[in-house]
């Protein structure tokens, strides 16, 4: 403190301005680091576009195609993007056909959901889907079952969730009068699905901080019923954050 007070005026004030830029320095690295750290530039291969976007699209009629690019440096954004093209190459290539997918980012994971439709087979669309949930920290894949586990759930739940949900969907459709019960019980209503099991064609998926199961499955029958189905009809809600 003595050599301080030894210090001229214009050398102490020197000092205190000294101390006053490299401190504006510091809260500015701070802010674009924090920044950049939210926007996921310190991963992203391309820092000017957005961490999921469409690289690929076309429409002919009515018939979408959108394929997402993981946009990651590193070597799993290679092979996440390698599984999407080889997983919507064949959709992609035919006419009646649709590509879309949603993304979602919560809490460092990146939830990716692929959906296509093949309208070019006989008894109605089908439907399939691909999920990548992805730890932005570790830059890797999510098994399902520990997915499940950081929400507290697990499969036994899920399948669940998933038959009373399903049931509900019969009912509703009884209600309509789409059938009779007598022409088509439950079970035969899973037999137009062409449901075996519940977990079956099961994709997990987190958005808006909620787990979510996407099931595809047939929706057309000789009832007519693709009428009563809907996009929310194949999203199971799981669990909330």
């Amino acid at each position: 403190m003595s050599k301080l007070n030894n210090l001229s005026d214009g050398t102490k004030k020197k000092l205190i301005i000294g101390l006053g830029v490299l401190l504006v320095i510091l809260i500015v690295v701070f802010f674009y680091i924090r920044k950049q750290y939210n926007n996921l530039n310190y991963i992203k291969e391309d820092k000017n576009n957005f961490i999921v976007y469409t690289f690929k699209s076309t429409k002919k009629k009515e018939y979408t195609k959108d394929i997402p690019y993981v946009n990651i440096k590193k070597s799993i954004g290679k092979e996440i993007n390698k599984d999407i093209v080889n997983f919507t190459k064949e959709c992609y290539e035919k006419e009646m056909c649709t590509v879309t997918y949603e993304y979602d980012v919560t809490n460092k994971v990146l939830s990716l959901l692929v959906k296509k439709i093949d309208y070019d087979v006989d008894f109605g669309p089908a439907m399939s889907s691909k999920s990548y949930n992805l730890d932005l920290k570790t830059l890797k894949l999510i098994e399902d079952v520990k997915l499940l586990e950081l929400f507290e759930t697990n499969e036994t739940n899920v399948e669940k969730i998933i038959e009373e949900k399903l049931e509900s969907y019969y009912d509703e459709i009884l209600d309509l009068e789409y059938y009779d019960e007598r022409e088509c019980n439950y079970e035969c209503f899973l037999k137009y699905r062409d449901i075996d099991n519940y977990l079956d064609n099961v994709s997990y998926y987190i958005k808006e901080g909620k787990l979510y199961a996407y099931k595809s499955y047939t929706y057309y029958s000789v009832f007519g019923e693709e009428e009563y189905f809907t996009e929310d009809h194949f999203k199971f809600l799981i669990k909330e954050s």
